[in-house]
């Protein structure tokens, strides 16, 4: 089976705005009492992308440059099921450890499945990631995970 990447693109960002939508943010933000707005804010604003992002699948046929195809393979499937169990692993993680560490590994664990080679990169995306996500969350008022490092950090944030 043979299928464009940007046409699976789409049908991933589709799926996980409607997840968002209809599954994560009430059952997560709601259930642990923090404000909607910004997470309903932030997913309009993925839904409005989408047109955008069709537009430019639509514009980019027949062009040499068009995205290749995806040919599902074996490694692949390693791939996908080994990022499904570094989520759960990093969403059960967050629960103990707090927001920070735990993403700060799961995102070095994305970035070397898809293909990243240097540490250097790697590291500077675990390290500077999850602090600029936290803090922009902080600030907006959305509650996350607290551990060691979140309780340290949030007094410098919210005054």
């Amino acid at each position: 089976m043979r299928i464009r990447k940007d046409y699976m693109g789409f049908a991933f960002l589709l799926f996980l705005a409607a997840a968002n939508h209809w599954l994560l943010i009430p059952g997560q933000v709601l259930a642990e009492g923090s404000e909607t707005f910004y997470p309903y804010l932030l997913n309009t604003a993925l839904v409005i992308l989408l047109p955008c992002y069709a537009w430019e699948i639509w514009r980019s046929r027949g062009r040499n440059d068009a995205p290749l195809f995806w040919e599902p393979g074996l490694a692949d499937l390693g791939r996908i099921l080994c990022l499904l169990g570094g989520i759960w692993l990093w969403a059960d993680a967050m629960k103990h450890l707090g927001f920070i560490l735990p993403t700060a590994f799961f995102l070095a664990l994305c970035g070397w499945l898809y293909g990243e080679k240097s540490v250097r990169k790697l590291a500077l995306l675990a390290l500077v990631s999850p602090f600029v996500l936290y803090a922009l969350f902080t600030m907006l008022g959305a509650a996350l995970p607290q551990g060691g490092i979140e309780i340290w950090l949030s007094p410098l944030l919210v005054r």
